[in-house]
Protein backbone atom coordinates (compact mmCIF):
# COMPACT_ATOMS: atom_id res chain seq x y z
CA UNK A 1 0.00 0.00 0.00
CA UNK A 2 3.04 2.23 0.95
CA UNK A 3 3.83 1.79 -2.69
CA UNK A 4 0.51 2.42 -4.02
CA UNK A 5 0.61 6.17 -2.02
CA UNK A 6 4.10 7.15 -3.39
CA UNK A 7 2.12 7.09 -7.09
CA UNK A 8 -1.02 8.44 -5.91
CA UNK A 9 -1.00 10.10 -1.96
CA UNK A 10 -4.18 10.65 -2.28
CA UNK A 11 -5.58 6.62 -2.89
CA UNK A 12 -8.85 5.95 -0.75
CA UNK A 13 -8.12 2.68 -0.93
CA UNK A 14 -4.47 2.18 0.23
CA UNK A 15 -5.27 4.70 3.12
CA UNK A 16 -7.86 2.21 4.76
CA UNK A 17 -6.13 -0.89 4.27
CA UNK A 18 -3.13 0.79 5.88
CA UNK A 19 -5.55 1.64 8.51
CA UNK A 20 -6.67 -1.78 8.87
CA UNK A 21 -2.54 -3.10 9.16
CA UNK A 22 -1.65 -1.11 11.54
CA UNK A 23 -4.56 -2.01 13.81
CA UNK A 24 -3.85 -5.51 13.34
CA UNK A 25 -0.08 -4.62 14.07
CA UNK A 26 -1.58 -2.85 17.04
CA UNK A 27 -0.08 0.56 16.00
CA UNK A 28 -2.51 3.00 16.98
CA UNK A 29 -0.91 6.07 15.96
CA UNK A 30 -0.21 4.93 12.66
CA UNK A 31 -3.79 3.39 12.38
CA UNK A 32 -4.83 6.93 13.44
CA UNK A 33 -3.35 9.03 11.32
CA UNK A 34 -3.83 6.44 8.33
CA UNK A 35 -7.87 6.57 8.90
CA UNK A 36 -7.53 10.63 9.28
CA UNK A 37 -5.64 10.62 5.90
CA UNK A 38 -8.31 7.77 4.69
CA UNK A 39 -11.64 10.77 5.82
CA UNK A 40 -10.04 13.87 4.14
CA UNK A 41 -9.95 11.87 0.81
CA UNK A 42 -13.23 9.80 1.31
CA UNK A 43 -16.13 11.28 -0.85
CA UNK A 44 -19.05 12.98 0.86
CA UNK A 45 -21.99 11.17 0.31
CA UNK A 46 -24.10 13.70 1.27
CA UNK A 47 -22.99 16.34 -1.43
CA UNK A 48 -24.75 13.67 -4.04
CA UNK A 49 -28.30 13.93 -2.50
CA UNK A 50 -27.42 17.99 -2.95
CA UNK A 51 -25.85 18.36 -5.74
CA UNK A 52 -27.34 15.51 -7.86
CA UNK A 53 -30.96 17.40 -8.98
CA UNK A 54 -28.98 19.67 -10.56
CA UNK A 55 -26.10 17.48 -12.27
CA UNK A 56 -29.06 15.64 -13.84
CA UNK A 57 -30.63 18.47 -15.08
CA UNK A 58 -27.76 20.19 -16.77
CA UNK A 59 -25.44 17.30 -18.48
CA UNK A 60 -22.87 20.08 -19.89
CA UNK A 61 -22.34 21.10 -16.09
CA UNK A 62 -21.86 17.90 -14.55
CA UNK A 63 -19.58 16.69 -17.99
CA UNK A 64 -17.66 19.90 -16.81
CA UNK A 65 -17.35 18.97 -13.03
CA UNK A 66 -15.37 15.93 -13.90
CA UNK A 67 -11.90 16.38 -13.63
CA UNK A 68 -11.42 14.92 -17.20
CA UNK A 69 -13.41 15.23 -19.77
CA UNK A 70 -13.28 16.05 -23.54
CA UNK A 71 -14.58 18.67 -25.63
CA UNK A 72 -15.55 18.49 -28.56
CA UNK A 73 -14.12 20.50 -31.85
CA UNK A 74 -16.59 22.82 -33.64
CA UNK A 75 -14.62 23.96 -36.08
CA UNK A 76 -14.90 22.36 -39.70
CA UNK A 77 -11.99 22.28 -41.88
CA UNK A 78 -11.98 21.71 -45.50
Amino acid sequence: FQKTLTVDPEDLDAHYNMMRCYRALRNPSMAAKSHKLYQRFKADESVDAITGIARRADPDANRERQPIHEHTNSYVVD
